[in-house]
């Protein structure tokens, strides 16, 4: 799976098997209860791929964390994003699909995310975390460096960062 970027953040254009889905970045998923309906949708694989966005992404697992301990939410989201590949046909391999560092790291942040703001609503997480920049996809950069982040062995396995130290 191949990923371009335009000039502008609200447009993730992907390009898989020959296909070209452009998909708009705007949704917030900012009510408990659009995000319960989209955990359910990832989790029972029915969620169509144009829906599969970085935000569903951290939205996912920010009800993964706020319903899992760290170690089962880490697991389930592994399973969860492996399978939920297999069945919208995007190849986990050296080259794409499945992230190891990539998942746990977003986790990780969303996990103290959580820890932060208590007492909040699932919808309240998400409207604070999307209205921050915890939640730029850019964010991994700050603590890896591009060539750890994206090799092989960042794709494979859990690396720790290497710029800046998670807390």
């Amino acid at each position: 799976m191949k990923r371009a970027f335009g000039p502008f953040h609200f447009f993730n254009l992907l390009i898989n098997r020959g296909m070209i889905i452009i998909r708009t970045l705007k949704k917030q998923y900012s009510g408990t209860n659009e995000i319960e309906q989209l955990a359910k949708d990832f989790n029972s694989k029915t969620l169509p791929l144009e829906k599969w966005t970085h935000k569903a992404h951290l939205a996912v697992g920010l009800w993964f964390v706020s319903h899992h301990t760290r170690e089962e939410a880490i697991l389930l989201m592994r399973q969860g994003i492996i399978t939920y590949n297999d069945r919208v046909g995007i190849t986990n391999d050296c080259h794409g699909g499945y992230h190891e560092t990539l998942t746990r790291f977003w986790l990780s942040i969303l996990h103290r995310f959580v820890r932060q703001n208590p007492g909040k609503s699932l919808g309240e997480l998400a409207k604070l975390l999307f209205n921050s920049a915890q939640s730029s996809r850019d964010l991994p950069l700050q603590f890896y460096s591009r060539e750890r982040l994206f090799s092989l062995r960042g794709r494979a396995l859990w690396l720790e960062p290497d710029k800046r130290r998670l807390l």
